[in-house]
């Protein structure tokens, strides 16, 4: 599981279904718009994204920052 943090709102929880150093493919519980850019929490680590894809609770993102 990961943190979603959009300024403005509360967290959201997604979980991690792929994973690569550029990008990752979430899950979301529901059909929930996240918008074009937000922050990833994964422990300790975050990364700024942006959706470069969305199909019914799945979302595809690219990582902007580098580790």
């Amino acid at each position: 599981m990961v943190r979603i943090e959009v300024s403005g709102r509360e967290p959201i929880m997604a979980c991690v279904v792929d994973i690569s150093d550029g990008g990752a493919c979430l899950l979301f519980a529901t059909n929930m718009h996240v918008p074009d850019v937000f922050k990833i929490v994964f422990d300790n680590v975050s990364r700024r994204s942006r959706v470069m894809w969305r199909k019914e609770s799945f979302v595809g993102v690219k990582f902007l920052d580098a580790i």
